[in-house]
């Protein structure tokens, strides 16, 4: 784990799952997952910067491109 202030502490087994939460995030990613896939109707390639550059992007953020119409993918490209 690499910290905001450069240090790095070294996880491994059920400390690691403990400090970042692994549990909740792989269901959290799974919800989510599961709720994208109900407005894909045919099968498509995503980059996969498109989804990490979105990942990143602020709740605020996203809300506005939504609330403005926007493409998240093409805009979380640049």
């Amino acid at each position: 784990l690499v910290k905001r202030d450069g240090t790095v502490t070294h996880l491994a087994g059920a400390a690691a799952a403990e400090h970042l939460g692994l549990p909740g995030v792989a269901a959290e990613l799974y919800r989510t997952a599961r709720r994208l896939r109900v407005f894909v109707l045919r099968p498509v390639e995503v980059p996969r910067a498109g989804i990490v550059g979105l990942v990143m992007l602020p709740a605020g953020e996203i809300a506005a491109r939504l609330a403005d119409g926007k493409s998240l993918l093409r805009t979380a490209r640049g």
